[in-house]
């Protein structure tokens, strides 16, 4: 994931969360991976969300750990 461990966040410095979803997909793609099961620790979490939100047919099944069922922005809104 950008910005993680030895990874490179990206040339501008800033992404957003759709940006980490493209780079899932591009690696899924890249893989020739069809279908998956995820599995999100975190904020993978919530890119495995968003990525079976846009890609249903490309997902089986989440599994999360660690992670909020609710955005982030709800969560705290809540508090």
């Amino acid at each position: 994931m950008r910005g993680h461990n030895r990874s490179g966040i990206c040339n501008n410095k800033s992404f957003t969360m759709h940006d980490m979803v493209y780079d899932l997909q591009i690696l899924l793609d890249k893989l020739k991976i069809r279908k998956s099961t995820l599995i999100g620790h975190s904020i993978g979490g919530a890119i495995a969300s968003i990525y079976a939100k846009e890609h249903p047919e490309k997902v089986d099944a989440i599994i999360f750990i660690n992670s909020a069922s609710k955005q982030i922005s709800k969560i705290s809104k809540n508090t």
